[in-house]
């Protein structure tokens, strides 16, 4: 069980001892940020929360000091790569506060850490339990009714088991195919879905990647991929249109759950032109890449007498969005590989629009934003503080984070700030896809938007984010966004093709229904 270390006030100065059962009692007798006491002296009574070791990173950076002045919006990283899109989280909070309030409550984001503690200088706690506790803590005992995360789909899948009981989650990263229906298969306005996330299903870059692939004509083709929420279903997908593509391809695939136990590159390699990896984790997609290009000189031995590379085929390496981030570029960058080696990495990655108003306008604000909240928080990871034309989910963050507070303004409107389902009723009402008008997901537009909401309960509006347009399927609440294919280019991962599902009336389609534009 989570043990949490709480600093409490032992009183409320001339307010009674209130007693509670849990601590929705407190939540309903004071409002945000009071608990119901465990153990010690004031177990049984409502006490005021305050940060934990697991949750102490807010936005503003003193909301502890009073919680109940805030509407609150739960945050769930892991401090080895989500850096970036905590930082385009706290942007669009502190964008939102310099603009308006909702009601007489300004905004806050409390983002906790479920990373593995495995040295015991926290908790103890890894996996699966950490995910799940922190998640309850954030639910039960703060009453959170909006959380943005987790960026994993597997970690999102053990946040969903306990966020579903009283809060909406929205992910800007977690891609699995199998979470599309985690909520529901059909959602409408009077049964909700309380899993939403910013960036589309793994069904698209599964598709787009195999077209690449095809494109390139391998016939020899090795998967393997990480056995969970996220590597299996894409594993599935892929295959299936890889033979869809072409009915003549040779796959094998090759499931793992550690690659120390399960991956035996060495005697295999040489059987393919290609090898695509499929995992969530960047550590392992590090991992994995040293050891694929390590088996270059088993199979083309260099001579004696030169220093290049023999003629003799290398098989090409296909890598997803696990490795379309900082840390993997980092890598590329001070490794010993080759440009030869480089070369031969390709992978996919959900898109952006990046000639778009919402786009550039936050590209500037998140790169004037740089450190402002940081200072101790990330000393040992600077890359937080790279451009943002070189983060992948920083804008999808970003996004979530707008559209939480607009749902949140419209529950407060017209139903229930502290009911889930209605803040996922306000996240319906961003996604009129006739409207005439799309607004921008700035700052500036939150006032217009707030008015066409606040006019009627049905009234809807078309908004485009900083990572594209937001067009959910309503049924679904399902985007399909844009994907990247990418290489290593001039160090930095280069965009060869920016693919997209056909709209009606565009030429040269695939019959996959995919157009992909050169860049």
């Amino acid at each position: 069980m989570l043990v949490l270390t709480f600093v409490y006030a032992c009183s409320f100065g001339n307010i009674d001892r209130i007693s509670c059962d849990e601590s929705k009692d407190c939540n309903t007798q004071f409002g945000t940020g009071y608990l119901c006491e465990r153990e010690g002296k004031n177990a049984g009574y409502c006490v005021v929360a305050t940060e934990t070791e697991r949750c102490f990173h807010t936005t503003p950076s003193d909301a502890y000091d009073n919680l109940s002045d805030y509407i609150l919006i739960g945050s769930l990283y892991n401090p080895s790569y989500d850096m970036p899109t905590i930082k385009a989280m706290d942007l669009a909070v502190e964008q939102a506060n310099e603009t308006e309030s909702i009601g007489e409550r300004k905004m806050a984001i409390i983002h906790c850490d479920i990373s593995d503690d495995t040295t015991g200088e926290i908790d103890g706690e890894t996996g699966e339990t950490v995910v799940k506790n922190i998640t309850r803590y954030l639910v039960d005992e703060l009453q959170v009714k909006a959380i943005i995360g987790p960026s994993t789909s597997t970690n999102s899948s053990w946040s969903y088991d306990v966020a579903k009981t009283g809060s909406i989650l929205i992910s800007p990263s977690a891609t699995s195919i199998g979470l599309s229906v985690i909520d529901g298969e059909i959602k409408t306005d009077d049964n909700p879905g309380l899993f939403w996330r910013t960036v589309g299903s793994d069904d698209v870059q599964s598709m787009v990647l195999s077209y690449h692939i095809c494109h390139q004509e391998k016939e020899d083709l090795w998967i393997i991929y990480k056995d969970d929420t996220y590597g299996a279903p894409f594993e599935d997908a892929l295959t299936s249109y890889l033979k869809d593509m072409n009915p003549d391809i040779n796959i094998e695939n090759s499931p793992y759950s550690t690659l120390e136990s399960n991956v035996n590159l060495g005697s295999n390699l040489h059987n393919y032109d290609a090898v695509v990896f499929i995992a969530p984790d960047v550590s392992d997609i590090i991992t994995f890449t040293e050891t694929f290009f390590a088996e270059d000189e088993t199979i083309c031995p260099v001579s004696e007498e030169s220093d290049e590379e023999s003629d003799c085929s290398l098989p090409s390496l296909y890598l997803a969005d696990g490795a379309a981030n900082e840390d993997f570029l980092t890598y590329i960058n001070n490794s010993a590989l080759t440009d030869s080696q480089k070369n031969r990495i390709s992978g996919s990655r959900p898109g952006l629009i990046r000639d778009s108003v919402a786009y550039e306008n936050f590209v500037t604000d998140y790169d004037a934003f740089t450190g402002k909240f940081f200072g101790t928080f990330d000393q040992t990871l600077a890359y937080a503080n790279a451009q943002a034309t070189r983060q992948t989910y920083a804008p999808y963050a970003y996004d979530a984070t707008w559209m939480i507070i607009y749902a949140y303004d419209w529950a407060f409107t017209h139903a229930n700030i502290s009911n889930a389902s209605d803040i996922s009723r306000g996240l319906r009402r961003l996604s009129d896809i006739s409207a005439t008008t799309d607004y921008n997901v700035t700052p500036s537009s939150w006032i217009p938007i707030r008015g066409i909401l606040s006019s009627s309960i049905d009234a809807m509006v078309n908004i485009t984010g900083a990572s594209g347009n937001l067009d959910y399927n309503l049924d679904t609440e399902e985007l399909k966004n844009p994907i990247d294919i990418w290489n290593v280019n001039q160090s930095k991962l280069n965009t060869l093709y920016e693919c997209r599902y056909c709209l009606e009336g565009d030429e040269d389609c695939s019959e996959y229904m995919i157009m992909c534009t050169e860049q």
